[in-house]
């Protein structure tokens, strides 16, 4: 079981997603209690923007370990694609207590509070990821139009250039392809950000269409595959 899980690892950072799907389901078969093999199941369709079943497999990891802050960020991230904005505020307050997630976080639930037209939450958001982490934090602000309505009000700081932050004084907790999936899922987030709801469940309508005519496909080589067997 371990060698599965092992290869499924190698298949993710060859950027082999469809493979590792399959090795982690056929992992799970053994061992559906795995945080780690529904998680990394999690990551894998992920990275095949795949949401609604990433969803499923990462509420299966958190059911098994409360405590995944990660899990949690990258739920929230897969709230806000499918603008399901309570959810997302909801995991967003809970990953702030991972520290290398908490100015994420806090960024986030600014513009949430923005979509919610509650522009004090959104500047003490902003601002408590600004001290956190002044130099990440203010590029994504200055980027990022949502913040116009607000940005007298945010505390930028003079000497951002020679700040230290903490970001570079605190230990690193997440793997390179807890990054990786982060970053993707922040990145769709954005995409999807400006479609509208018959949009968003036109998208999901579609990828559930394609997942279940490849599961038909994958059914027929296998009964294709059996036969020239026998």
């Amino acid at each position: 079981m371990k060698h599965l899980f092992c290869f499924g690892d190698i298949l993710i950072d060859m950027e082999m997603y469809k493979e590792a799907v399959n090795v982690y389901q056929d992992a799970l078969k053994y061992n559906p209690y795995s945080y780690d093999l529904n998680y990394n199941l999690g990551i894998a369709y992920t990275m095949l923007n795949d949401f609604q079943s990433a969803k499923i497999a990462y509420e299966k990891a958190a059911d098994i370990n409360n405590l995944a802050y990660a899990l949690k960020y990258d739920l929230a991230e897969i709230a806000l694609i499918y603008k399901e904005i309570e959810e997302a505020e909801k995991k967003f307050l809970e990953a702030i207590n991972e520290e290398e997630l908490s100015a994420d976080s806090y960024y986030e639930l600014s513009k949430i509070a923005l979509i919610k037209n509650d522009k004090d939450t959104a500047i003490k958001y902003v601002n408590t990821a600004i001290d956190i982490d002044s130099k990440k934090i203010v590029a994504k602000v200055k980027k990022d139009p949502i913040f116009i309505p607000i940005m007298a009000k945010i505390s930028i700081p003079f000497n951002l250039e020679n700040r230290e932050d903490i970001e570079g004084k605190k230990e690193k907790v997440l793997s390179k392809k807890e990054i990786k999936v982060k970053e993707h899922l922040e990145e769709m987030a954005e995409i999807t950000r400006h479609l509208s709801y018959n949009d968003i469940n036109l998208l999901r309508k579609n990828r559930a269409n394609k997942k279940e005519k490849d599961e038909k496909i994958d059914t027929r080589d296998d009964l294709i595959q059996k036969e020239r067997q026998d």
